[in-house]
């Protein structure tokens, strides 16, 4: 029998770590700011102006998380050991800061 991947709980697929309670979630559940762990907070409006101004451009989303994630490693260089970790962290970050004023992210001060 097969397990669909959204049935299963995200930290049964993840390792735990400074965002287990992030990876607990899951459909229908939304990441907010005080899933970033309190250390990364600061980098979580770059890193989310990074990707959404690599969107207006007209990037793809691919280069879209490329761009924050270069901002993210620019910020903590030290991540660049752990891309892997790094790329979670962003994802949560994007994810958080979409959450929490979807409008202003998708359409800008203006909205």
């Amino acid at each position: 029998m097969a397990v669909s991947v959204t049935a299963c709980r995200l930290s049964t697929l993840a390792p735990a770590g400074p965002y287990h309670r992030a990876m607990e979630y899951g459909p229908g559940q939304n990441l907010t700011a005080f899933d970033v762990p309190e250390a990364r907070r600061p980098m979580l409006r770059a890193v989310a102006l990074a990707y959404r101004r690599a969107g207006r451009a007209g990037l793809s989303e691919r280069r879209c998380f490329a761009a924050a994630l270069d901002e993210f490693l620019r910020l903590d260089p030290s991540a660049a050991a752990d891309r892997v970790g790094a790329s979670h962290e962003v994802g949560v970050m994007i994810t958080a800061a979409i959450n929490a004023h979807i409008k202003w992210f998708w359409l800008g001060p203006d909205a």
